[in-house]
């Protein structure tokens, strides 16, 4: 509840930022240009000289709308740069948390571990939600699809490698349990690393745009020395 209090916070301090941007941005383009009207308003006659004072004040005033333009920009940029950095940092300690026994070759069985790899990992989603600059949108989505192979390859929930029911608890600690007692994987922490690692709904496979080898390649291959891949793909070909 608290990190959700603190999640919610931190979002309407990041919308209000922006809006005061923006709003600070437009009171300072109307206050220059008004003074432009006024000033051009103002004026009784024109000669060569005044056309040139005009125009140097529209300049400066473009000046002054771009260089605040680009000083809100840049804050936002950096922001959205933050947020994608601690998102990857979030990755990395989710998935390093999860040790490894060396014995099973899977992550040991401990409550904590699964709790504290659950909650970073959803802390590094709820970062990538932040980022608001489209290539660390694309970068973040790449890195995304990166830890989802490597949690998936690391946990294996569809494979043979997944553990037995004792894994997840302890023969009567199963809802409760005391000292003594390992205390069972929480559900919900197994629930969003397993959803984690599914492949997500919408997400195109870069590799379905790609082809196999055309037969000149596999020639070229056959040629240069690599007869097991060469003999490999001639046998698909030839089982369809």
């Amino acid at each position: 509840m608290i990190s959700e209090l603190l999640n919610k916070t931190r979002n309407t301090h990041d919308a209000c930022s922006d809006i005061k941007s923006g709003v600070a941005l437009g009171l300072i383009s109307v206050a220059w240009f008004g003074l432009v009207a006024v000033t051009i308003e103002r004026i009784e006659s024109y000669d060569p000289e005044l056309v040139v004072k005009v125009l140097t004040l529209v300049g400066a005033t473009l000046g002054v709308y771009v260089a605040v333009w680009k000083l809100v920009s840049d804050l936002q940029w950096k922001r959205s740069e933050v947020y994608l950095e601690q998102a990857k940092e979030f990755f990395e300690k989710s998935y390093a948390i999860l040790e490894v026994d060396e014995s099973t070759g899977y992550p040991k069985n401990s409550r904590q571990l699964w709790l504290s790899s659950s909650r970073l990992l959803l802390a590094a989603l709820g970062l990538g939600k932040k980022i608001t600059d489209s290539s660390h949108r694309e970068t973040f989505v790449e890195y995304t699809e990166y830890w989802r192979i490597k949690f998936r390859e690391l946990l294996d929930f569809d494979g043979d490698s997944t553990p037995d029911e004792s894994y997840y608890y302890e023969d009567g600690a199963l809802n409760t349990w005391s000292r003594g007692l390992r205390a069972p994987l929480a559900e919900r922490s197994i629930a969003v690393l397993y959803r984690f690692t599914d492949w997500p709904d919408g997400r195109e496979d870069w590799l379905s745009f790609e082809s196999d080898f055309t037969d000149a390649e596999i020639k070229r291959i056959d040629k240069f020395g690599n007869s097991g891949l060469a003999g490999y793909c001639r046998k698909r070909r030839g089982g369809r």
